[in-house]
């Protein structure tokens, strides 16, 4: 998970438990944050566990600059570490043009890797 993704879920859970609480007179900003973290962590899937896997954003290049991924390359076994890390192949296309084919290898790494 990357920290715009981490931060957009903040954002929105704070949204929520405002919206919630403030159907109530009894609300403080305690209650709304500590509302907010559970909804967060919910929805990270780390019920009442601080996010480890946090990930910072990769750096865009443009769309001109980007290079093919194929196998046996630099940039793939570039790109097989960062899935290692926790990347998807979303991400991974803010850093090069990625093939079906070279999608669908990523794809099925990255799964092998959470089991």
């Amino acid at each position: 998970m990357t920290e715009t993704q981490l931060h957009i879920i903040r954002q929105s859970s704070l949204n929520r438990a405002t919206d919630l609480h403030s159907k109530t007179d009894d609300w403080t900003e305690d209650k709304i944050i500590k509302t907010a973290e559970i909804f967060a962590n919910w929805v990270i899937g780390s019920e009442g566990q601080k996010v480890e896997n946090l990930l910072p954003d990769l750096p865009p290049v443009d769309e001109d600059k980007k290079v093919w991924l194929n196998e046996g390359t630099s940039e793939f076994n570039q790109a097989l570490d960062l899935v290692g890390k926790g990347y998807t192949v979303t991400n991974l296309r803010t850093q090069y043009k990625i093939s079906k084919k070279i999608q669908q290898l990523l794809e099925k790494l990255q799964s092998q890797e959470k089991i």
